[in-house]
């Protein structure tokens, strides 16, 4: 029995894996779906007699004489073998026949278009990298232009114009820097320290590290070339100290 039981899967399997198979027994369920929902689903209630014999004498074959006899009985019986049989296997024969054209002509259809959005976007992207290219062409031309324009100017600029440029772009804590360095060179001879414990010597002018470091970077200040220890202003600084007077901002 159970040799039966595991057989009887084993051919289920077989069929079920099948796509030939599987296909028609969809068609089957599919075309005679009325007998089966009546066969699982209906309440027994709601028939007059055994659900079996209900089915078979409003969907299945008459194996009795009617009003035709036994001709009409044999007619009948293969009548509705091919109407409930019949059918779904024509209908699986033009699933498996035409089933796969229609896919591949569909995945034609959809391989094609892929293919349009693709030579679309790579046109676009093709125009885009062109104007792109131009443009950056263009905007390096322009910067060239533009550094040759500056490089000119600053040629034909004499010195005092290239400092009025940086002076107007001085601030407070440049300002308090330069009066820091004349209260130095003007005051202790360019006599100047930087260390905060010796402040109090007042041969020398203390100078925060802070302040000197903006002169020196400004190129403002220079050592005295025989003595480390002095400080005098350098062309620049002297140029910057005669604006600041003339503004009067010092």
């Amino acid at each position: 029995m159970n040799d039966f039981i595991k057989s009887s899967v084993d051919w289920f399997k077989e069929k079920t894996n099948s796509s030939l198979y599987f296909t028609y027994f969809i068609f089957v369920i599919f075309w005679n779906w009325k007998t089966f929902y009546t066969l699982f689903f209906e309440d027994a209630s709601l028939f007059e007699s055994p659900r079996i014999e209900y089915i078979i004498a409003n969907f299945g074959v008459h194996f009795y004489a009617t009003n035709g006899g036994i001709l009409y009985t044999v007619l009948e019986f293969f009548t509705n073998i091919i109407w409930h049989a019949g059918v779904p296997i024509l209908l699986t024969f033009l699933a498996v026949k035409y089933l796969p054209r229609f896919n591949a002509w569909a995945h034609k259809i959809e391989v094609k278009n892929y293919f349009d959005r693709k030579r679309v976007y790579d046109t676009e992207k093709d125009i885009y990298q062109k104007d792109l290219t131009s443009f950056l062409e263009t905007e390096a031309e322009e910067k060239k232009k533009q550094k040759t324009a500056k490089d000119s100017i600053q040629v034909s600029q004499t010195q005092e114009e290239k400092w009025d440029f940086e002076f107007f772009r001085i601030n407070d804590e440049d300002i308090r820097a330069i009066k820091v360095g004349i209260s130095a060179i003007y005051e202790k001879s360019g006599r100047f320290l930087t260390n905060p414990m010796n402040a109090s010597d007042l041969r020398f002018k203390y100078i925060p590290h802070d302040l000197y470091a903006r002169l020196d970077s400004m190129n403002l200040i220079k050592k005295d070339d025989s003595d480390s220890s002095r400080i005098e202003f350098t062309e620049k600084g002297k140029y910057f100290v005669r604006k600041l007077q003339e503004q009067k901002r010092i």
